[in-house]
């Protein structure tokens, strides 16, 4: 799930990246600064070095999943297909401004 977890993460940085501003008014300009730097470090991570997510299935009977996981496979080639046509690894974005300090750590 390497790559889809990727793709995962970038869609929850364009999320923060569109709500930031609230997130700031919320927490702080460093917790934003400090996510904002997590999501694009991890998605990083996932898409171009060696990070893997484990994904276990339990049921509570052996014919619910199907027999194989083809249906997984499919969903990763296509996003391996989708990566491999991106010149970058994560979209370049305006790095925060710092404000002046606040006093808070």
């Amino acid at each position: 799930l390497r790559l889809h977890y990727a793709e995962t993460l970038k869609y929850w940085r364009e999320r923060f990246m569109a709500n930031r501003k609230r997130a700031v008014e919320i927490y702080d300009e460093r917790f934003a600064r400090m996510w904002e730097f997590y999501l694009a470090a991890s998605e990083a991570s996932f898409r171009w070095q060696d990070l893997v997510v484990f994904q276990f299935q339990l049921t509570k009977r052996n014919d619910t999943l199907p027999i194989t996981r083809g249906y997984m496979t499919k969903a990763e080639d296509a996003l391996r297909r989708t990566a491999a046509k991106s010149p970058l690894p994560v979209p370049l974005q305006k790095p925060a401004r710092r404000r002046a300090s606040t006093g808070r750590s």
